[in-house]
């Protein structure tokens, strides 16, 4: 995550996981640092699963990325 975006508050990390994923493993993590970790038991109504970050106040940031120099 890029210095700039760091702000106070939940970091919200979207990953799609598939088949064979046995567990997740943190080093050098604080306590307190993964508040859950959560998972879709049917994925077939989401036709593409992206990867995602949602950094604190994703919601009043507008919802498009800029191109160019």
């Amino acid at each position: 995550m890029p210095a700039g975006a760091r702000a106070a508050g939940l970091t919200e990390i979207f990953m799609p996981i598939y088949d064979g994923f046995r567990r997740i493993e943190l080093s050098d993590a604080p306590p307190g640092c993964v508040d859950g970790v959560y998972r879709i038991r049917d994925a077939r109504k989401f036709p593409l699963l992206l990867e995602a970050t949602l950094t604190p106040g994703w919601r009043r940031m507008p919802l498009f990325q800029r191109l160019g120099g």
